[in-house]
């Protein structure tokens, strides 16, 4: 009933598109839930959400979102990769000048999290190079970017 009553809002311009998607979603996202409010009744679950896409227009950004607004109970941030724009990773920089604060922040966002929303963009078969910029900045750190967090893709 609320995921009806959602779509048929306004607030959300490609419902029919992502009907399939995001009703696979749901499921998904309330065991996640479930399993985390169990463990901790008193707190509510930290979904951090993102598109991996650095499309201000973004039908990625559009989906994520959506599927994020379906879990109320959830506290929900949103990430725009564009908020995290660093140099094209290489070896020769990160010797020369460590790992950009970006890279950090992008790293600390997923380890407060306890669960992660991602809508991915896809360009020429695989995904963006903003999102695989960040992840290549992200995974010196450690290797286990996303720390084993449960991710719905």
């Amino acid at each position: 009933l609320i995921a009806k009553r959602r779509m048929e809002s306004k607030h959300f311009a490609n419902k029919n598109r992502f009907r399939s998607i995001v009703f696979g979603t749901i499921p998904v996202l309330m065991f996640i839930y479930n399993e985390l409010t169990t463990k901790q009744p008193e707190s509510s679950m930290k979904l951090l959400a993102f598109a991996a896409s650095s499309s201000r227009k973004s039908i990625n950004g559009q989906l994520v979102r959506y599927a994020a607004s379906l879990v109320e109970s959830a506290e929900t941030e949103f990430l725009d990769l564009n908020d995290y724009e660093m140099p094209i990773f290489s070896v020769d920089r990160e010797q020369e000048f460590g790992i950009p604060e970006l890279a950090r922040q992008f790293f600390k966002k997923i380890g407060a999290a306890d669960a992660l929303l991602i809508s991915f963009a896809e360009h020429n078969g695989s995904y963006t190079a903003a999102y695989k910029n960040i992840l290549d900045w992200s995974s010196r750190i450690n290797a286990k970017v996303f720390q084993e967090k449960p991710i719905i893709i």
